[in-house]
């Protein structure tokens, strides 16, 4: 049975499915257009915030927030980085379409004057106190706005070869005048007073909107059986399966519809519906691991894609198999051999071990993540019994 669930999944590869629909809370932000940087915002962009229409003002081809978001794509775990060139800004959007952090063109200043381009000693004349210390930048990041030259005719982009002149960053200044805030530069150990700032980047100071919602899962700590959500469990599948297939053409799923249709299979499965995790599981990883558009829920990717892997597993356990199969499930199925480092084995170019397919993917936490979660499937799959 397990089998065929990871060829239905798999099957699945060419669907498409509608735009993650960006919440119903953005609004103008009504205070005046500048560009001034603080600890909280850049100009009309506030951090822990939605992005207000006005900052799209100007766009070509009336360019929006969905339009911006849908060329963009995950740099973290959790953050979908998007580039917007009449913001002159790059974000990096938390799983609930607000924006956790930001990097900034030269167009945006601080109170003081400080602007990407000046130096160390511009912003040590600009500040009482000023720090430095090592910072890596994630690499998938493009930095400067600015210097980006992009066909916006792509399907996706523009990644971190269409910035002019980009480079590693592992060095950030900072101030405690601007908490949250930090001035990047190339490297501390090259650091001159005529070193210019390359990038800087502004980090909300509140991690909410990245936590994962009402967790069943911790890679740290097995978690004892879940309670029953239901005290029907076949009625509530019922209605999940209409609620998802509401609004649905062809292929293609209303995000709104998934919504309300896949927190009832979650519980369901959580109160033993094992086939209704199965079908949670294969939507989850659509979304998530072939069109890696966002968990459908908003939650963050690494929640949506441990889940996946989780009732997987769950449902292969407490499904009878029908056949012998080889391969990655197979490993993971075998609980009396631990796993081991050759089977995610990627060499670059192709997956050498079997479960190499499943580390392409950041959010699963690497091999110890994979047995945390698989541990716990095991655990799980007795919590049903009686």
């Amino acid at each position: 049975m397990w089998r065929l669930i990871l060829i239905s999944v798999l099957s699945m590869s060419c669907t498409k499915h509608q735009f993650v629909e960006p919440p119903e809370a953005i609004q103008e932000n009504e205070e005046p257009t500048n560009k001034r940087i603080d600890s909280q915002r850049a100009g009309l962009l506030k951090l822990g915030e939605p992005i207000p229409k006005s900052a799209f003002e100007g766009a070509l081809q009336g360019w929006d927030y969905s339009t911006y978001w849908d060329q963009g794509y995950f740099v973290d775990r959790d953050l979908r980085m998007v580039y917007v060139d009449v913001a002159d800004a790059v974000l990096l959007m938390s799983p609930k379409h607000t924006l956790y952090q930001v990097l900034l063109g030269p167009s945006y200043q601080t109170e003081t004057g400080v602007r990407v381009g000046d130096t160390l000693q511009n912003l040590k004349s600009a500040y009482e106190e000023v720090s430095v210390e090592a910072y890596a930048l994630s690499q998938g990041l493009i930095y400067r706005p600015d210097r980006v030259t992009w066909d916006p005719s792509r399907l996706n982009g523009p990644w971190t070869e269409d910035q002019d002149g980009w480079k590693t960053l592992h060095c950030a200044a900072s101030t405690p005048a601007l908490p949250g805030v930090r001035f990047l530069f190339e490297r501390c150990e090259a650091l001159e007073a005529t070193s210019r700032v390359e990038a800087i980047l502004i980090t909300s100071q509140s991690d909410a909107e990245l936590l994962p919602v009402d967790p069943i899962l911790d890679l740290q700590t097995r978690r004892p059986c879940p309670e029953a959500r239901t005290d029907d469990v076949d009625a509530l599948v019922t209605q999940a399966e209409f609620e998802i297939n509401r609004a649905k053409m062809g292929d293609y799923y209303a995000t709104s519809s998934l919504r309300v249709g896949l927190p009832m299979l979650r519980d369901a499965a959580l109160s033993g519906a094992h086939e209704a995790g199965a079908r949670y599981a294969t939507i989850l990883f659509s979304y998530i691991g072939i069109d890696v558009i966002g968990d459908p829920l908003d939650r963050p990717m690494s929640q949506g894609a441990q889940e996946s892997l989780f009732f997987w597993i769950l449902a292969a356990l407490k499904t009878e198999e029908s056949e012998e199969d080889e391969g990655c499930f197979t490993a993971l199925l075998d609980f009396e051999t631990p796993l081991t480092e050759d089977l995610f084995e990627d060499d670059g170019e192709h997956d050498v071990g079997e479960c190499a397919w499943l580390l392409t993917y950041p959010w699963l936490g690497g091999v110890e993540g994979v047995e945390a979660i698989r541990q716990q499937a095991h655990a799980w799959s007795s919590c049903w019994d009686q």
